[in-house]
């Protein structure tokens, strides 16, 4: 273990306790998280579900009657730090991987996914790539890929009239993939344009320059595919020619940050009124609604704030690594762990929270239908792909401040 990586996980693991955890050895959990680079708040975000989930599993009992710890490593938001961070993960032997919240980090990843025959389960990556990546069976996401975010935003963007639409994103896997696929819902009256840029050596006057001939339509349109810390230049320099009371503005789960938006000052005013897609739980007011409702006010009680985007399923992606362990019998056989992911969506249905319920199911049944607080959490086991419904929320800026709209339900992949 790095220097860094043991006092990360040192003070992780003094947050994991709770007591009634069971008296055997821990059981630790690995995490890639961004805790530097352009996603440092997302990755605090993860941590702090997984740490919650953690508490409660523990509180309940343990897995197999043994405390969870988790072991973090920085990936720094990047694709070598993402390939370090397995590596060292590998070496201390954890039975599970949660992350990497990042799709580029996953990419830059799947031969040491598949060489190292660790279940592994993001709870923030999204792009539409990883849906048929060789990862062995071995890569799991709780979150539903962003061909389902262009369901919902790519008619709402031809519903508001749009004739010349711009798109900047991160020339990544993930804006490049969230990108593609807005395109693909979009009709051939819509005349498109992109500009991908390299965060890493962002040029943001350049960036926007490429938009301004969509300004000369009748209806313009952008769309920003940013994380929030490359998000902040990008946004400040669109501010000085684009408005959403004049213009289109479009924007996406990886801007869905209060920081990003509070640092933007006054400029933030030509974003009032923009909308904003991103992955979420179930509607409140839905049957399922109440499970993610429960998780809010626990993450609410325990942090005191409300959660950012992806929360939920971070949270639930560290319940499903729980229940493979438990179910597989033992924090040994890394494929046994794997393959009992098939048999969490089976048998009683149990909701997220209720770890004692969840480990009587696995105890007198083999197999427990657990329901989570981002939603059913049912899988296609050859590809790792969740499985429908699936629930997109939609929100814009209001008074400078990030509003929820409404969430909805998808039903198509």
């Amino acid at each position: 273990m790095t220097a860094r990586g043991a006092a990360v996980a040192g003070a992780l693991a003094v947050g994991c306790g709770g007591g009634g955890g069971g008296g055997g050895e821990p059981i630790a959990l690995g995490a890639i998280t961004p805790l530097t680079g352009d996603l440092v708040m997302s990755g605090h975000n993860q941590q702090e579900a997984l740490l919650l989930a953690i508490d409660e599993i523990n509180r309940a009992g343990g897995v197999l009657g043994r405390p969870l710890t988790l072991e973090t490593r920085d990936d720094a938001t990047t694709g070598p730090g993402t390939a370090a961070a397995f590596a060292e993960l590998f070496d201390e032997g954890v039975p599970v991987i949660l992350g990497p919240i990042h799709s580029a980090g996953v990419l830059a990843s799947v031969d040491a996914i598949r060489g190292g025959r660790t279940l592994t389960i993001s709870g923030g990556a999204t792009s539409p790539a990883l849906a048929d990546i060789d990862d062995g069976g071995f890569f799991f996401r709780t979150v539903p890929s962003d061909a389902v975010q262009a369901i919902v935003l790519g008619p709402r963007i031809v519903s508001a009239g749009i004739d010349r639409l711009c798109i900047v994103h991160r020339n990544d896997a993930y804006g490049t993939g969230l990108s593609t696929v807005i395109k693909a819902r979009l009709p051939e009256s819509v005349m498109v344009l992109e500009s991908p840029y390299d965060p890493t050596t962002l040029d943001a006057a350049a960036v926007m320059d490429v938009c301004a001939p969509a300004l000369e339509g009748t209806k313009p349109g952008a769309v920003f595919v940013t994380f929030e810390g490359d998000g902040q230049a990008i946004l400040e320099q669109a501010a000085l020619q684009w408005d959403a009371a004049r213009h289109g503005i479009f924007l996406v789960d990886g801007n869905r940050s209060a920081n990003l938006f509070s640092a933007l000052g006054a400029r933030v005013a030509a974003f009032e009124g923009a909308l904003g897609t991103a992955p979420s739980g179930p509607d409140p007011r839905s049957s399922a609604g109440p499970r993610l409702a429960a998780f809010l006010s626990r993450f609410n009680n325990k942090y005191r704030r409300p959660p950012s985007t992806n929360a939920e399923n971070h949270y639930d992606a560290a319940y499903l690594a729980a229940l493979a362990i438990e179910l597989a019998g033992g924090a040994d056989s890394t494929e046994a762990i794997r393959d009992a992911v098939g048999s969490t969506g089976a048998g009683s249905a149990i909701g997220a929270g209720d770890w004692a319920a969840l480990r009587a199911a696995v105890a007198t049944q083999g197999q427990v239908d657990y329901q989570g607080a981002s939603g059913e959490l049912n899988f296609d086991i050859a590809s790792g792909e969740l499985l429908p419904p699936y629930y997109v929320q939609l929100w814009t800026i209001r008074d400078g401040q990030i509003t929820d709209l409404e969430v909805l339900t998808v039903t198509e992949r």
